[in-house]
């Protein structure tokens, strides 16, 4: 009697331990799925920063550009004011 006893609990434990065996399986699977997602979610970020690099260092080159030109336009309507200033004194000493 006892030994049907002992085989039944035996074959329940067995079972268990099978059903806990296909879980684990499943979520071995499932983390080594979630890690290759990871490993790729993060190439793409670094490639993403990347490019964001490039394009902040692209974009500080070409504003440097337009900064200079636009600072010698600046310059260049500077000494045309002056030169309006002394044209428009010249023509009023004139008139006077």
């Amino acid at each position: 009697m006892m030994y049907y006893i002992l085989s039944i609990i035996g074959g329940f434990i067995l079972l268990l331990l099978g059903i806990i065996g296909f879980f684990l399986k499943q979520h071995i699977v499932v983390v080594k799925d979630l890690t290759k997602s990871v490993n790729i979610l993060s190439n793409i970020v670094g490639v993403l920063e990347n490019k964001y690099k490039n394009q902040i260092i692209g974009c500080e080159q070409k504003h440097g550009t337009l900064n200079y030109r636009i600072g010698v336009h600046g310059e260049r309507l500077d000494s045309i004011d002056i030169e309006i200033a002394k044209i428009q004194t010249e023509i009023e000493i004139k008139l006077k």
